[in-house]
């Protein structure tokens, strides 16, 4: 398994944690290469339980986010 395949296998097993924000889920892209070292932050943020106003770039992860979408 090579370092991208593993950060992607890394980001499905975290995946769970959005169910904490389910309007979001939407605006995760799984099939995504980009971004995947800070979506890993993200979703291991979230599982710490930090809250989104403590994660930085959290919204840059939602890579299907139109940019007049604001949720807090």
């Amino acid at each position: 398994m090579n370092e991208k395949e593993h950060k992607k296998m890394e980001i499905i097993e975290l995946y769970p944690e959005l169910l904490k924000f389910p309007m979001l889920i939407k605006y995760f892209n799984l099939d995504s290469d980009q971004l995947l070292d800070e979506k890993i932050f993200v979703l291991q943020e979230i599982k710490a339980g930090k809250k989104i106003n403590e994660i930085p770039n959290f919204y840059d992860v939602f890579e299907l986010m139109p940019d007049d979408v604001h949720w807090d």
